[in-house]
């Protein structure tokens, strides 16, 4: 009997030791990733007009906001708010793929953005479709940083 007892304490051990690795591991990807995200960000690494506004007209669709991601970079995008009036529409393309092409509502006001964590390798485009009777003035905010490709790369790879 003394022998199941100590295999069993064995087999508990090592699995406590694989759950503590495993945790560290998750701390250390963590501290990782905030070291990237708290580290200096220069005003040229800074998206430079991370509010755009438009005035769209009736029965009209048009870019509202536009940000390229220079070459070598990748777009952080940290916050984001909108603009909505009934009868219109904003879609918003990442790298030219839209995740959400038919936004019908304030996802946060532009007054208050929402905070979030979205990358951009190429370009980060809002478009807004007019199809009320009158003229509206579309507002978007899209704020961010420029990471190097390999930063981005290491922290999206820790990140999962």
């Amino acid at each position: 009997m003394g022998g199941i007892k100590e295999f069993l304490q064995e087999d508990d051990a090592q699995q406590a030791l694989r759950e503590l690795n495993s945790g560290v591991r998750l701390l250390m990807r963590r501290v990782e990733s905030l070291e990237v995200l708290l580290a200096p960000k220069t005003l040229d690494r800074m998206f430079q007009k991370p509010f755009q506004r438009l005035l769209v007209p009736p029965g009209e669709e048009m870019e509202v906001y536009r940000q390229e991601v220079p070459r070598g970079y990748t777009g952080v995008i940290t916050r984001i708010g909108n603009d909505w009036f009934p009868n219109t529409v904003l879609s918003r393309f990442i790298d030219n793929r839209t995740n959400e092409s038919a936004i019908e509502r304030v996802i946060a006001p532009v007054t208050d953005p929402m905070a979030v964590k979205i990358f951009a390798r190429e370009e980060i485009i809002w478009r807004a479709k007019n199809n009320d009777a009158i003229s509206h003035t579309f507002g978007i905010l899209t704020d961010g940083f420029f990471l190097q490709v390999d930063d981005a790369d290491r922290m999206i790879d820790l990140e999962g």
